[in-house]
């Protein structure tokens, strides 16, 4: 065995043993972060609508323009992002416009009519208000948290909407809840804008899971976690987005997308109908600015120790290490070039084996001792949030990008 091989064989062997053998747990693909802790932070958010729908004569039996009464529910997701109960969430779940559209859909739902293209003309053109005449239609929003050790919600609570940004201005939303039984578990805020082909996990609690699970009526879902990249930066009307290709569904709205580290990189917002995880959610910066402008505190991004420099120290005795086993290699190998050759000890014959030992010493056999051994919280009358032909359930107002857009 030559020399340079020898000292590559361990330098690779001294690498092998400091490093636990495992070359490839440098480019782990799971994320670090803990999802049960995460699951501490989220939150079920349902909105409740009411208002009165203005049918008009030519959609109405008697040919004449009638008020109907009506309500609606939507279910979102929410994150606490602050240990004194404020709420992130997406803007569209909370918005009045996305209430009347969600009005007037349960009005084509309670009729019983199925056609699309006359909902999706009537969410546009239909006249919708509240209990005053030209005023805001009602709206109440409450949450709660699944039922586990660290959660600080175990029913339905109302949730005051602090603020929201619209569906094309950012489509983030502040809220808060008083009183909690502890101090909320936030998550935190990341500091920076992810990258093109970051790994991300999208969270959320899916509105369809519960029509296909055992979970007791008065217990709530587990939320989802999917995983996905980052696939662009984009603007659109000057409002940075993140495209993402995690595949987030309906009731997701809302959630928190988190980066490896369990830090909050955006909120899940809108995607494309038809496409498939052709997903949006909302800048980090932006979600950061917003909630820093209501005086929100947010919990402190993790920061590194700043005291002892153990990974000098850690580096150092890599090298070290590294050193000392090439030049013990290199030193075993002078050894055995400097040895001389035994003498013979009887005739030989040519170049071939003494012959006073019968010819070559065959090897031994191997020793044979081998060393190597509660009460239902939701509504009674609470369905899940219909379905939106163009937008899914707590759905807002489409995106300028055509009549595929959807939010979840």
């Amino acid at each position: 065995m030559n020399r340079p091989f020898c000292v590559l064989a361990a330098i690779s062997l001294a690498g092998t043993a400091l490093f636990g053998g495992a070359p490839v747990a440098w480019a782990q693909d799971q994320p670090s972060f803990d999802a049960a802790a995460v699951e501490k932070s989220l939150l079920v958010m349902q909105t409740e609508w009411h208002g009165y729908v203005r049918v008009p004569a030519t959609a109405t039996t008697g040919g004449e323009p009638a008020w109907r009464e009506t309500t609606a529910y939507s279910l979102c997701s929410g994150f606490f992002v602050s240990d004194q109960g404020h709420i992130a969430s997406a803007g569209h779940c909370v918005d009045p416009e996305s209430g009347k559209d969600a009005l007037v859909e349960a009005l084509f739902e309670e009729d019983e009519v199925d056609n699309p293209q006359l909902l999706a003309e009537a969410q546009v053109d239909w006249t919708v208000e509240g209990r005053e005449t030209g005023g805001p239609i009602d709206r109440a929003v409450t949450v709660n948290q699944s039922k586990m050790e660290g959660t600080v919600i175990d029913s339905f609570v109302p949730a005051q909407v602090v603020d929201f940004q619209g569906f094309d201005n950012g489509d983030n939303a502040l809220l808060k809840v008083n009183n909690t039984s502890a101090p909320s578990v936030p998550l935190v805020i990341a500091e920076t804008d992810p990258e093109p082909r970051d790994q991300l996990t999208a969270v959320g609690f899916p509105a369809g899971v519960r029509d296909v699970s055992d979970v007791a009526p008065d217990q709530i879902n587990p939320p989802s976690f999917k995983t996905g990249t980052v696939s662009s930066q984009q603007t659109t009307n000057g409002v940075p987005k993140t495209e993402v290709d995690a595949p987030i569904s309906p009731g997701m709205s809302g959630g928190p997308s988190l980066d490896d580290a369990g830090l909050v990189i955006g909120v899940n917002s809108s995607g494309l109908q038809g496409e498939e995880n052709f997903n949006f959610i909302t800048d980090t910066t932006e979600l950061r600015d917003f909630m820093t402008s209501h005086s929100v505190p947010l919990a402190a991004p993790p920061t590194s120790d700043d005291g002892f420099p153990w990974q000098w120290v850690i580096i150092g005795g890599i090298v070290v290490a590294v050193i000392i086993v090439v030049v013990v290699t290199t030193l075993i190998m002078r050894r055995r070039r400097a040895k001389p050759a035994a003498p013979p000890t009887g005739p030989f014959q040519g170049f071939g084996y003494p012959t006073n030992t019968g010819g070559p010493q065959q090897p031994g056999p191997y020793p044979q001792n081998n060393p190597y051994p509660q009460n239902n919280p939701y509504p009674q009358n609470n369905p899940y949030p219909p379905g939106n032909p163009q937008q899914q359930p707590g759905s807002g107002p489409p995106v300028d990008w055509g009549d595929d857009t959807k939010k979840y």
